[in-house]
């Protein structure tokens, strides 16, 4: 997925397949940590990510996005699409506690789309069981 560690700002990521394997390397389709002012977040947008059926038997990880900051969030993520076996996604937020910790929330899409706006026009669906399907879609992205 995308992931962004206290580096670089104002990056737009925009018409890409992400295919992402939280049982494997815990990756997330999107992961944005670091503080960036007004108007110098990251934009992500148009994309589709895929959590692909055959990697999730022996786990219980979600599709997610990772933003250390929902509320204050200054990325603007919108008008994506997220495949996930269940057809759901986790928006994971890590709000600081001012003490190098860090209070983990999990959302729904529904729930992050409501508190923070987050995530506007983006809609979550089944992984296809045709693996051959997803294989059309990065040709189309490609070509």
């Amino acid at each position: 997925g995308v992931k962004c560690d206290w580096g670089g700002h104002d990056s737009i990521y925009e018409h890409n397949l992400i295919t992402s394997y939280p049982d494997r390397w815990n990756e997330d389709c999107v992961g944005f940590f670091g503080e960036f002012k007004e108007g110098h977040g990251h934009i992500v947008r148009n994309n589709t990510c895929v959590v692909p059926d055959v990697f999730t038997a022996t786990t219980t990880e979600t599709t997610s996005i990772s933003l250390d900051d929902c509320a204050g969030s200054k990325a603007v993520l919108e008008n994506n699409t997220y495949f996930s076996p269940d057809g759901s996604i986790g928006i994971y937020c890590y709000d600081s506690e001012g003490d190098d910790s860090y209070d983990q929330t999990v959302y729904t899409l529904e729930e992050g789309q409501r508190r923070f706006g987050l995530e506007k026009g983006t809609v979550t669906r089944r992984t296809p069981s045709n693996e051959t399907e997803i294989v059309v879609w990065a040709k189309n992205i490609l070509w």
